[in-house]
């Protein structure tokens, strides 16, 4: 992992010094020139990294540049009074003046406006492009690797004094705050906290203030206290944060993996993030405000959409999957290493031993109308419930009396069917939904072990695991249309998921061609693909007993929908 935040002592004696070796004679001969007084108000979110104001010798980078164009560039710095080096006088908060170095003084000219670029922590050399190397890959001393910018807006003369630098952060500050939550006893001391899928080297240009990351994501290890109740790191901007994770490893090895909240950090801005480390999860919410104590602005930013979808831990591990044929060499009912063929199984069902690498959590119920309409309104779907960039625009929904309907300018749940699960939605709509959650469909693999709840050669997760009973689940048309989720509150499985049996099919991420059977071999990770058709999976309102089993599969085109077809989802950190 590279060191060097800023160019190296030796980098700075070897490259070529982008300023005049002419600055002591002019200095010299300033004639009625007025020397350039500098300072900072650190009340107006004009502050380092300590957030409490500038330290003392605090180095800065000054340009004096022409104010017309008032461009950065090699012709427009005003008689070679470019990156001179300042340093804050004192420290503390409010206002802080900045002293010149031996022989770095900057002079008004005698006649005419200039304007000044300033940045921190100053380096001896630049680029000739004006590019300021900037480096996030060691935490150790923030102050190292706090980039900040500053540029003038109007015409200075030496009538003008001092001139007040509005230093602006130009990276972005994290911040976590951390608690252990249920389930969890040990210490967080010694806890550590990286954030990965990030680079870490990145160019600041000194023309305008803009970041441009280069080369390779790598692991940023945050600054974290001893007792692990907090967390801070400095990262550089991304418009988008897809693929980055924050990982929380505790002293004792217990490590939680979570996507970062979607969105983006933008420059400037601090984003701080509550984590509770639970004894399966950690669940975590973000603030973002302004870099500094003079900042007004705080704001909750939108949930992380991963936790928009009530969810539950499924562990990895190796399971079961499909349903037993009762062969084998003893008698089944007596000999325990024979387990009876399960009734209603399907030729296709072949029992066969499944591991999973990754824990994933998923939804604890289907998608609901209400969820679905948040979606279908924030990604801009319109009465035909397509959307020119979403799924090549394929059909997502249909409108139902049970579902939703599009009224005015957006999609609303029928009246008394918000909590009920989403119906009318075609496996490219339930996949759309999934995506924009920050998720995936289960794959059938996935979608069985979670149905099964620990419980293997049984066609239920619930009570007994031989039969279920109109008390336990809607099927076998008996309520007559789709019920709310986790109406049959009694009857969660093992893991605490609701409506695993029931209520409405769920669309899978699984190809199939509706007919072949499962490999009795051993497979890791397991997904169809291969067929037309995609896998649904656990019964519905309207289909007897025995199509609601953990192992049945039933299976449809991409576009089909009907009122008793819906969907959960799953995340995997």
């Amino acid at each position: 992992m590279k060191t060097v935040n800023f160019l190296s002592a030796a980098a700075i004696l070897a490259a070529t010094v982008m300023t005049s070796c002419s600055r002591n004679s002019e200095d010299a001969t300033v004639n009625d020139r007025v020397e350039v007084k500098f300072s900072a108000n650190t009340a107006e979110i004009r502050t380092r990294v300590t957030e409490t104001g500038w330290e003392a010798n605090d180095p800065v980078g000054i340009y004096m540049i022409k104010a017309d164009p008032g461009a950065l560039a090699p012709g427009n710095i005003v008689e070679d009074a470019g990156n001179r080096q300042y340093t804050a006088s004192a420290a503390g908060a409010g206002s802080v003046s900045f002293t010149p170095q031996p022989g770095d003084a900057i002079y008004y000219p005698v006649s005419g406006d200039v304007e000044f670029i300033a940045y921190h922590p100053y380096a001896a050399t630049v680029t000739s492009d004006f590019n300021l190397p900037v480096s996030v890959a060691v935490q150790t001393d923030q102050s190292k690797i706090d980039a900040l910018y500053a540029k003038t807006n109007g015409a200075y003369n030496k009538s003008k004094n001092p001139v007040d630098l509005q230093f602006e952060h130009r990276l972005v500050k994290l911040a976590f705050t951390i608690e252990a939550g249920d389930g969890v006893t040990e210490s967080l001391s010694g806890l550590t906290v990286k954030i990965t899928g990030q680079q870490t080297e990145a160019t600041l240009d000194l023309t305008d203030g803009t970041v441009t990351a280069t080369g390779a994501a790598s692991a940023i290890t945050a600054n974290t206290v001893a007792d692990g109740s907090s967390s801070e790191a400095i990262v550089l901007p991304a418009g988008d944060v897809a693929g980055m994770t924050f990982t929380f490893t505790t002293a004792a090895g217990g490590t939680y993996e979570v996507a970062v909240p979607a969105g983006s950090w933008a420059s400037g801005k601090k984003y701080t993030y509550e984590v509770t480390l639970k004894r399966n999860e950690a669940e975590i919410t973000g603030m973002v405000g302004a870099w500094g104590d003079g900042g007004s602005e705080t704001v909750t930013a939108t949930p992380p959409k991963e936790y928009v979808v009530e969810t539950v831990f499924i562990p990895k591990g190796t399971f079961l999957m499909g349903s037993s044929n009762g062969l084998g060499a003893g008698t089944p009912g007596t000999d325990p290493n024979v387990t009876p063929a399960e009734p209603g199984r399907s030729s296709s069902e072949t029992q066969h031993s499944v591991t999973l690498t990754k824990d994933y959590y998923m939804s604890v119920y289907p998608i609901t109308n209400a969820q679905y309409a948040d979606f279908l309104n924030d990604a801009g779907v319109d009465a035909s419930g397509k959307n020119a960039g979403i799924q090549n625009e394929q059909t997502l929904i249909g409108e139902h009396s049970w579902g939703l309907s599009y009224t005015g300018s957006q999609w609303e749940p029928v009246s008394g069917y918000d909590n009920h699960p989403v119906i009318y939605v075609s496996w490219y709509g339930a996949k759309a939904y999934a995506e924009w959650a920050g998720g995936d469909l289960p794959t059938g693999a996935q979608w069985e072990r979670a149905a099964r709840g620990g419980v293997e050669n049984m066609p239920y997760s619930i009570g007994t695991g031989t039969e279920l009973t109109g008390t336990m689940a809607n099927f076998n048309n008996s309520v007559g249309h789709t019920t709310a989720v986790g109406a049959y509150s009694a009857y969660a499985n093992a893991y605490g998921l609701y409506d695993m049996h029931g209520n409405v099919f769920e669309w899978c991420l699984d190809q199939w061609n509706g007919s072949s059977a499962y490999s009795s071999s051993s497979a890791t990770d397991p997904v169809g693909t291969t067929g037309s058709l995609r896998v649904l999976r656990g019964g519905c309102w309207y289909y007897g007993a025995l199509s609601c089993r953990s192992a049945y599969r039933y299976s449809n085109t991409l576009g089909y929908h009907s009122d008793f077809v819906g969907f959960r989802v799953v995340f995997c950190p």
